[in-house]
């Protein structure tokens, strides 16, 4: 029988890595933590497999230059669509995941 977890905190909980059997898990499940031992296979499976636009090259190449920050906002909350009704607040979505740049550091 399948039975629920729900993410207690934001924080690494070792306990859920003893569970056994089927389990559905709810919540963010953030922490590298609870995916260390399968990184490789991830690794391998989770590939951009498209090669960049040249926006996004060039996008990336500026990046680069900078020390650069990023931002989420999250469209979907509610009380944020709300707070920022009327406002000239212009949101532009991207996605940039070019894990063949170099790294942060």
């Amino acid at each position: 029988m399948r039975h629920s977890v729900i993410e207690r905190t934001l924080n690494f909980d070792p306990d859920v890595l003893r569970l056994s059997g089927d389990a559905y898990l709810e919540g963010y499940w953030a922490s590298e933590k609870y995916f260390k031992d399968v990184e490789p296979l991830l690794r391998r499976e989770l590939v951009v497999k498209t090669p960049p636009s040249e926006a996004n090259v060039a996008m990336a190449e500026r990046i680069g230059q900078v020390t650069a920050v990023s931002v989420h906002v999250r469209r979907g909350t509610r009380s944020l669509t709300r707070a920022f009704a009327g406002t000239s607040l212009r949101c532009r979505w991207s996605t940039i995941w070019q894990p063949w740049t170099r790294s942060p550091g």
